[in-house]
C-alpha cells in the first residue's frame, strides 16, 4: 500500500468489484467531495497494510464530518443513497461465485430475478434476508465454513464436501427437507433465475437454506468443541 497514487489504488480496488458495485462508487466520486484534512489528503501514500485494516475497522464519524455534496451540503448514507440513485446505472449484480459455476444468464435475466426478488423481499421486508445473503456469497464462508475448507462433510462424511452448495443440494442429509419444498430437481437451477418459480415458492428456498445453514453452523460448532476435547490433557480434568 506504501506509495501507492490514489488512482492506482482505485483502479486495483475496481478490479474486485462486479459492474453494479463499480457503479455505486463511480456514483460516489460524482456526487461526494472532501475537505482536504492531513489524514484525508495523505492516507493512502502513508499507511501500510495493518495500518489500513485499523482505520477501516475504526469509527470514522470526525472523517464523516468533512463529506459533503457538490452543492457544500453535508450528505450521510441516506442522501447519498437517494442522490446515487440518479447517477448509478441499473446494471443487476451477478455474483461472480455462480458465473464461477458455469451458469451464465445474460443482464436480462438477472435483471428479472433481481426484481422478483427484491418485490418478495419487501412484504414483509427482510422475509427472503437468508436468500439473498446465499446468493451475495456471504454463506459460502464464516461463521459457517472456513476459507478454503477441504475437510468431509460433516453429515454424510463425503470427502471434500464441507461446502454450503454440497449440503444444500447434494448432501442426503437434507433431502427430505428439499423435498418438501416441491421444487426439482434438487439444482441451483431450480433456484436462481427460475421464472417459473411463485411466491410462496421463494419463501420456502428462503426457510430450507435458513434451517440447512443453522444445522451446518451447530454442527460445526459441536465438531470444534469435541476437537478442543479429544486434545485436551486427561490430568488436567
Amino acid at each position: 500500500m506504501r506509495g501507492l497514487s490514489f488512482n492506482n489504488f482505485l483502479n486495483q480496488v475496481k478490479k474486485e468489484l462486479t459492474t453494479a458495485e463499480n457503479s455505486w462508487l463511480d456514483a460516489w466520486f460524482k456526487i461526494i467531495k472532501n475537505k482536504p484534512t492531513p489524514l484525508a489528503r495523505n492516507f493512502l501514500i502513508e499507511v501500510d497494510r495493518n495500518e489500513m485494516y485499523d482505520y477501516i475497522c475504526k469509527s470514522r464519524e470526525k472523517e464523516l464530518e468533512n463529506l459533503w455534496d457538490m452543492k457544500d451540503k453535508e450528505i450521510n448514507s441516506e442522501t447519498f443513497h437517494h442522490i446515487s440513485r440518479k447517477t448509478a446505472t441499473t446494471k443487476p449484480i451477478i455474483p461472480n461465485w455462480i458465473s464461477n459455476e458455469g451458469l451464465d444468464y445474460d443482464e436480462q435475466t438477472w435483471k428479472k430475478f433481481w426484481t422478483t426478488l427484491y418485490s418478495f423481499q419487501s412484504s414483509p421486508l427482510g422475509i427472503l434476508q437468508q436468500f439473498h445473503l446465499f446468493l451475495l456469497g456471504f454463506l459460502h464462508q464464516e461463521p459457517y465454513y472456513s476459507y478454503g475448507s477441504h475437510n468431509p462433510c460433516n453429515f454424510c462424511a463425503q470427502e471434500n464436501a464441507d461446502n454450503c452448495l454440497h449440503h444444500l443440494f447434494s448432501c442426503d442429509a437434507f433431502l427430505t427437507m428439499w423435498d418438501t419444498m416441491g421444487i426439482q430437481p434438487r439444482a441451483l437451477t431450480s433456484i436462481i433465475c427460475n421464472d417459473k418459480l411463485k411466491r410462496q415458492d421463494y419463501f420456502r428456498i428462503n426457510k430450507y437454506i435458513t434451517q440447512v445453514m443453522s444445522k451446518v453452523r451447530r454442527r460445526r460448532q459441536i465438531s470444534g468443541l469435541e476437537s478442543i476435547n479429544q486434545n485436551e490433557d486427561p490430568e488436567d480434568h
